[in-house]
């Protein structure tokens, strides 16, 4: 899911959360491309913001944001 929201800040400068998605997304997916945003952000690579209690979680690069980062994962793929 990380290699997801990278392609797609190679297309697009920012985003939501719910862009990342198809329209009938599995809660599954949800729970993982979030934990994926999370480890982005831990990382210091997104910046994010949600003006409104469960509004909209936008979401851009960060200025360590490199677009040929490989992202090497604590778990593997």
């Amino acid at each position: 899911k990380i290699s997801l929201i990278a392609r797609y800040l190679r297309l697009n400068p920012s985003g939501t959360f719910s862009q990342l998605f198809e329209k009938q997304a599995l809660r599954l997916e949800v729970v993982v491309t979030f934990l994926a945003l999370l480890e982005l952000i831990k990382r210091r690579m997104l910046r994010t913001e949600q003006s409104d209690l469960f509004g909209p979680i936008a979401f851009e690069p960060d200025s360590d944001w490199d677009d040929d980062l490989s992202f090497e994962l604590e778990f593997g793929e």
